[in-house]
Parts: structure tokens; C-alpha cells; sequence
């Protein structure tokens, strides 16, 4: 959402399984829409991680009104979160050189 969408972090324990991925969606994602710049449009950009295409988690998608878009493989230009952990991963190297953190 050009920098005014929503991040959401979940802890889970264990691998990913697409019923991980399904609860998720099914617990998460209304909240995390509601809290969107657009929370009309249910908007989800993901990549091609296969337990976030599975049916079960297709399935989820679905029942929370979900308008699903995927970024083509092996394109990171246009993969925003590797962009944001960029961002988050930068503003941390730099919090840890003014505060003498080694």
C-alpha cells in the first residue's frame, strides 16, 4: 500500500504447515485489513512460499474475503517485505553503531 499497509507478525512454533498458515489468515488477517489503509479492498501480497498457496490456506483467503496477489518468482525488486527487512535491518545496524552496541 506504497508504505501505509500493514505488517503482521505472528509468533508460531514449529514449520509452517498451510493449517498453521490457514489459522493465521483465519485469526489475523480481518484485524490486520481493519487496521489497512484500505480495508475494503482486503488486498494480500504474497510470494510463491508453497504453505501460502496451499488449498487449506486458499480455503482461508477465501472466507476472510481476500483478493490474493503473488509476485512472480525470482523477482525481489518488486518483493516488498524483502524491501521492508531492508529498511528494518539498516535502521537496527545503525541504532546499534550510536549506541556502541556490539
Amino acid at each position: 500500500s506504497y508504505n501505509r499497509g500493514v505488517v503482521l507478525c505472528e509468533e508460531y512454533f514449529g514449520p509452517l504447515t498451510g493449517e498453521k498458515m490457514a489459522n493465521i489468515v483465519e485469526e489475523h488477517f480481518p484485524n490486520a485489513f481493519a487496521n489497512s489503509i484500505d480495508p475494503v479492498g482486503k488486498r494480500v501480497l504474497m510470494d510463491n512460499c508453497p504453505r501460502q498457496n496451499c488449498r487449506a490456506a486458499m480455503r482461508a483467503y477465501e472466507k476472510v474475503n481476500a483478493r490474493v496477489f503473488t509476485i512472480p518468482a525470482r523477482s525481489p525488486d518488486l518483493n516488498p517485505i524483502e524491501n521492508f527487512f531492508h529498511l528494518v535491518s539498516k535502521q537496527l545496524d545503525q541504532e546499534a553503531i550510536e549506541k556502541n552496541i556490539s
